[in-house]
């Protein structure tokens, strides 16, 4: 049954509803799938309080003022008032959504945060990023393969992982995220659910390094071995805790810079052309 853009996307926020409500966090506003990932995209894919990555699937969007209190007109101006906000400030708008994991937002719940230097500035944060989410929002809606794969991921259980054919339609979502992501972000994964994360940002690394040997050999040698070189170089620097303990995609520049595998500029030095490629010839398949 075809529903159209406008159709998916009624669908998919039925969904989330539904999903949340069991969850027991039911809030008022319901979120579309477009706005959750722009909330999530802006901020950098990371949850406000705790900091850590989080997948788009499962991510949250919190109300730094909380909603409820959209239920008490006087106690809200009064907090609004502490926080040096407008009578007028949108409780329901990308100025006060922050994406957060489920357990910080679990922790959060309704309470109302002590005004505070920290506190004051993700609120600034939320405020200066307001337009740029609403306009990624807006772009992203006028794209029907998108809206599509949004509505596919949000509607997918990935309890037991995610089936070959819904990876392969959410195509259309890695390729719209890696232009529209933050360039700090470049070499992180793209985490779309709890236990699915693709990597442009380790393919990207490869470019560097087809670049660096050469046409002849990379042509010569499967994209396999490439990465299992790649990867084999990696834990080996976290084995001697050359660099964080965080994920592959993340911690790779930093680890192989330390090394000397990689200069400031992000480049191959010519040492780490020579480790690539010995251990890309020693696991070729």
């Amino acid at each position: 049954m075809e529903f159209g853009v406008f159709g998916e996307l009624a669908v998919a926020q039925l969904m989330l509803d539904v999903i949340f409500f069991k969850r027991g966090i039911m809030s008022k506003y319901s979120f579309s799938p477009h706005q959750r990932h722009a909330v999530w995209t802006v901020h950098l894919e990371k949850c406000y309080m705790c900091t850590k990555p989080i997948d788009l699937q499962s991510m949250q969007i919190d109300h730094i003022i909380p909603e409820s209190l959209l239920d008490d007109y006087e106690e809200l101006c009064s907090v609004l008032a502490c926080f040096g906000l407008s009578a007028d400030f949108g409780i329901n708008s990308y100025s006060n959504w922050l994406p957060s994991c489920s357990s910080c937002n679990g922790k959060k719940s309704n309470n109302v945060f002590t005004p505070s230097p920290l506190i004051q500035m993700q609120i600034e944060c939320a405020i200066r990023k307001a337009q740029k989410a609403e306009e990624l929002a807006a772009k992203s809606a006028n794209k029907r393969e998108l809206t599509r794969a949004l509505n596919i991921l949000m509607k997918a259980h990935s309890e037991q992982g995610l089936s070959a054919e819904i990876k392969d339609s959410l195509k259309p979502l890695v390729q719209f995220q890696e232009q529209e992501r933050s360039e700090e972000n470049i070499f992180y994964g793209i985490r779309l659910a709890p236990d699915y994360e693709v990597s442009p940002g380790r393919q990207h690394i490869i470019r560097e390094i087809t670049g660096y040997l050469g046409y002849e050999f990379v042509i010569m040698t499967p994209p396999e071995s490439l990465i299992l070189a790649f990867d084999i170089v990696y834990r080996d620097t976290e084995r001697h805790r050359m660099h964080p303990s965080i994920p592959i995609n993340g911690g790779a520049m930093t680890g192989l810079r330390s090394v000397g595998l990689i200069n400031n500029d992000n480049k191959l030095t010519e040492f780490g052309v020579t480790v690539f490629k010995t251990i890309a010839q020693e696991q070729k398949i």
